[in-house]
């Protein structure tokens, strides 16, 4: 069984994960996720960092199976984190031609803001 992590070690994994992506290596920013979550499963920054990686390789399938659970109710409407998960939602679902469910979570998400926008 893993060793716990200490403080120090998990920012170390999350920094050279988000190195990874911002240089574009999509691949090798995922895998250093997986290691996180090898060790420290309930990871809440690497679960929600697995879904920018899935996006960010294109994979539209696996970020929509990531995100399925996700819901403006099951965390504060104002968390924008959540908010640019679902966004990232509403992508995955008009890349795999899902354009209405995109469409009224984009919706959700304009009304959730107060903010207004045509989505046609």
């Amino acid at each position: 069984m893993a060793q716990k992590l200490s403080a120090e070690e998990t920012s170390v994994l999350q920094v050279l994960a988000f190195f990874f992506l911002t240089t574009g290596q999509a691949d090798s920013a995922e895998r250093a996720v997986k290691a996180l979550l090898a060790v420290e499963p309930n990871n809440e920054w690497a679960r929600q960092f697995l879904i920018v990686c899935a996006d960010a390789r294109g994979d539209y399938q696996k970020s929509e199976q990531l995100t399925a659970g996700l819901t403006l109710k099951t965390a504060d409407s104002k968390d924008q984190r959540l908010q640019s998960l679902l966004l990232l939602r509403a992508r995955a679902l008009q890349k795999l031609g899902r354009s209405e469910e995109a469409q009224a979570l984009c919706r959700q998400l304009l009304d959730s803001t107060g903010k207004t926008g045509d989505l046609a």
